[in-house]
Parts: C-alpha cells; sequence; structure tokens
C-alpha cells in the first residue's frame, strides 16, 4: 500500500496503513480470525483518525474494501469518503468460496504449500475464505438497510481482474451510490467500453513501452517505481506457485524482459511471460485520485 501512502501524502493527507488480523505474519494466523475483528481494526482506526483529522477518507483493497465500506456504514459521523481498489464486493469465484462458512471445521486447509514466496502466503486455510465470506455478506446486508452509500465513493478496478467480478461491482456502485457522488476507474485491455456515463473513467491498460498486455489484481494500485513490483522492482511473478510448467517459469525468471499479462493470457511458449504486478499507468491514476478528492473537500 506504499504507493497510495505516498499519493495521499502528496495530496496533503495524513496516510495510515495497518495490516488486518491474520495478514502479513504466518498462514496459521488466519485459521483463528474472525471477520469483526477486521472490522473493529478499522472503525478503532476510522474513530481515531476523526478524532484527530477534520476529513477521514478510507482506502481499502480487495477485502479491504469490503471492510472500509462496513465500516463507513456504521460511522456515518466519522468517515467522509472511501475508495475502494479492486473491491472484493463481487467474487468471481462466489458460489464456490460461500461453502467455506460450513466446511471449516471438516476441512481446515484449502491448500497447504511450501512458503517459497516472500509476498505472499502460499497455503490458504478454509477459515480464511469463510470469513471473507461473512465480512461480504455483512457488508451486503448493511448497505441494503442502509438504503444506499450516500456519501463520495470512488471505485478503481480492471476489467482483467480474475478475482473480483468487475461487472457485478459496476451494478454494484450504481445501484447503491449516488450518481453524483460516484466515480469509478475501469482499467481495460481487449474490451472496450460500450457505454461511458459521465461518472466513469476509462483507461487503456495495455502499455507496449512497458510489456504490460492486462492489470491482475494486485498491479492495479502498485506504481511502475516500486522498489519490489515495479518494472525494475525485484519481484517478478512467474506463476511457479499456481502450477505453471518449470520450463516457462526459467525462462520468465532468466529473462531480462519480459511481458506482463493476467494468468488467463500467461500461457504461451517460448515467450518471455510473468502475472502482471504494476500499474504502468499509476501517474494518470493518481489525477483520477486527486480529482476525486477535490470533490470531498
Amino acid at each position: 500500500m506504499s504507493d497510495l501512502s505516498g499519493t495521499m501524502s502528496r495530496l496533503c493527507y495524513v496516510a495510515r496503513t495497518a495490516l488486518l488480523p491474520g495478514h502479513g505474519t504466518r498462514p496459521g494466523d488466519l485459521t483463528i480470525v474472525d471477520h469483526r475483528q477486521w472490522l473493529d481494526t478499522v472503525k478503532y482506526l476510522a474513530r481515531q483518525a476523526a478524532a484527530e483529522h477534520e476529513r477521514v477518507v478510507l482506502v481499502g483493497f480487495s477485502l479491504g474494501a469490503v471492510i472500509t465500506m462496513t465500516a463507513a456504514i456504521e460511522l456515518p459521523d466519522a468517515v467522509d469518503a472511501i475508495v475502494a481498489i479492486g473491491p472484493a464486493y463481487n467474487l468471481s469465484a462466489y458460489n464456490m468460496a460461500r461453502l467455506a462458512p460450513w466446511i471449516d471445521w471438516l476441512v481446515p486447509w484449502l491448500d497447504k504449500d511450501p512458503a517459497d514466496d516472500p509476498m505472499r502466503y502460499e497455503s490458504l486455510p478454509t477459515r480464511a475464505v469463510a470469513e471473507t465470506v461473512r465480512a461480504i455478506q455483512l457488508m451486503h446486508a448493511r448497505i441494503e438497510v442502509a438504503g444506499g452509500f450516500h456519501r463520495p465513493w470512488m471505485m478503481i478496478q480492471s476489467l482483467d481482474d480474475e478475482v473480483i467480478a468487475p461487472t457485478d461491482n459496476m451494478a454494484f456502485i450504481e445501484r447503491h451510490g449516488e450518481a453524483r457522488r460516484i466515480k469509478t476507474v475501469n482499467f481495460y485491455s481487449d474490451t472496450s467500453p460500450k457505454e461511458v456515463r459521465a461518472s466513469d473513467q476509462w483507461i487503456h491498460a495495455v502499455s507496449d513501452a512497458s510489456g504490460v498486455q492486462g492489470l491482475t489484481h494486485l498491479a492495479t494500485h502498485i506504481s511502475p517505481e516500486n522498489v519490489h513490483y515495479g518494472a525494475a522492482g525485484g519481484y517478478r511473478n512467474c506463476g511457479a506457485t499456481r502450477g505453471r510448467a518449470a520450463e516457462e517459469v526459467a525462462l520468465c525468471l532468466a529473462s531480462d524482459s519480459v511481458v506482463y499479462r493476467t494468468w488467463e493470457n500467461l500461457k504461451e511458449p517460448k515467450v518471455p511471460t510473468a502475472l502482471s504486478s504494476f500499474n504502468p499507468h499509476y501517474p494518470a491514476l493518481e489525477e483520477s485520485i486527486a480529482a476525486f478528492l477535490d470533490t470531498v473537500n
């Protein structure tokens, strides 16, 4: 979240980030979490910020966007606006994920792999999925009871995102937001927009200069200058942990330059390809966030 923190700081906001319980430590810590702990963490920080500053904007990524929405609804006097990035309002595999709360006691781990990637968990406890589902269900219940979200609301997503359901997210913000207070930024590669509302911004994600052909779930909010995930960063996701062929992984790791794609388009023989981990159009995204915050101010 460091790039977003830098953006908010340059826009004269005090930027604070927090890891939700169970994140950034070890996979086993997700076996004992509860979605209410995530919500309590964000609400505590929102109350603290509201007591110290005249304006509070909650920025959440993926699951964080779900939690910040619920917190904002429950704390109408503390939160002035929200920015949701790759929000998990709707999941592409939700029909399967919603079974997790029923089986987490029986199947404690959905996946167990060696911890060979320093940037992410390689094992997935069923409890983590179950609590994510419960968090999503709670958010939908809260926004239904509230009759929508009636404050400034910005949503940023990639249409190539294979984790969330971008089309459903568009319908969600249109249904629950106020037309004059919502703003969406949609990055696309192959699918150009057919209908564009005044509140929508569409940015072509492809960049031949940087070799980016699409933005994954993890790339949208990352600057090309990021020291870990950026164009010259020390981390390259070659798909080894997702069962990619060893020779393709080796080609990706050994190449001086690669083509960055999504998982769906990753498999191409004899071409060094990696999963995209940064957004070559981050400066344009930064400008969009600045314009949105001007309306909040």
